[in-house]
């Protein structure tokens, strides 16, 4: 599924340079209406790209959260153990921002 959406993000990039190639050719009405959808398509994979990662590390992290729950010998209080996922969650959504730009 994520090669799927990649794939589709590529070939939107390369119509995004034909259309704006129609630009110069006088069909700027045209041009800037189809340079505008595809910009949203885009935009929208792109967003759904970065929601199916979070969700991968969303269940991965109350996953690893559970089992440290679930053993009797750990010291560390629940909340923390949450707040400690939350924290997570918000360093790794930063770094996927940093390497997106």
């Amino acid at each position: 599924m994520l090669q799927a959406i990649f794939y589709n993000l590529q070939v939107q990039l390369l119509l995004l340079y034909q259309y704006s190639s129609m630009l110069i050719q006088k069909n700027i009405i045209i041009g800037i209406q189809q340079i505008l959808f595809v910009l949203i398509c885009f935009l929208f994979q792109y967003f759904l790209l970065l929601y199916i990662q979070l969700g991968i590390v969303l269940e991965f992290q109350w996953k690893e959260l559970h089992k440290i729950q679930k053993q009797k010998n750990s010291k560390i209080p629940y909340q923390k153990l949450k707040m400690q996922q939350k924290f997570m969650i918000y360093i790794y959504g930063l770094q996927v921002l940093e390497n997106l730009l």
